[in-house]
């Protein structure tokens, strides 16, 4: 399992570089960060967040229900990824909300998340970035 976890996260690498830069590739991922490092304080990586969303989208393409663990092998940082709550609809498309623990190092965050089925049958995380307490 952990080498199906890499594999998804390093497919959806570029894509996850995309959406966090802002970049427009013409699909429905968005991006909030244009920085390199999500949070310098904790030193959250693109490819962090890649690793991340890509353990995302195996959540959700299996039950949802049982938490699934991600690694990356180049910072050191790993996590675990739990859906928040049922699926909902969003222009049309039926999404889910996640939270991934975030543990490098002595630092440890939290990160949220968006993302949606596509017509092809795909989960894409739309958004994710550090969570942050209201």
């Amino acid at each position: 399992m952990p080498g199906l976890l890499l594999w998804v996260a390093a497919c959806s690498i570029p894509q996850q570089a995309a959406a966090i830069r802002g970049q427009d590739d013409g699909g429905d991922v968005t991006g909030t960060m244009p920085a390199e490092t999500l949070d310098e304080a904790h030193g959250v990586t693109l490819s962090d967040i890649a690793a991340a969303g890509g353990a995302a989208s195996v959540l959700f393409e299996q039950d949802g229900a049982t938490p699934v663990k991600w690694e990356n092998p180049l910072t050191g940082a790993s996590g675990t990824v739990s859906a928040l709550a049922s699926p909902y609809r969003d222009s049309g498309a039926t999404c889910r909300d996640f939270l991934s623990s975030y543990l490098r190092l002595q630092s440890q965050a939290w990160l949220q998340g968006e993302a949606c089925l596509t017509s092809s049958g795909r989960w894409d995380v739309r958004d994710l970035r550090r969570w942050t307490r209201s």
